[in-house]
């Protein structure tokens, strides 16, 4: 019969991969809103250029932001 200190064991080996497996889901899923977060980016950009194609898109960047008129590196 398996002692205390050992189901104690198994129960924390458990516990430790699910929150291994928590882990997984969790950067799985930031991954895939950062993907759609850019993808809705991009097909802004693309519209853009249709109602604008004289401005320069290259200062254009999902990760750089606003601050006193000027578009900075975000922190």
């Amino acid at each position: 019969m398996p002692t205390l200190k050992l189901l104690n064991l198994k129960a924390k080996l458990f516990e430790m991969a699910q929150d291994r497996d928590d882990t997984l889901v969790l950067e799985a899923t930031k991954d895939e809103i950062s993907q759609c977060f850019v993808e809705g980016f991009n097909e802004a950009i693309e519209q853009f250029k249709l109602v604008q194609p004289d401005i320069d898109k290259l200062v254009f960047d999902p990760f750089k932001s606003v601050i006193d008129g000027k578009i900075v590196d975000d922190k």
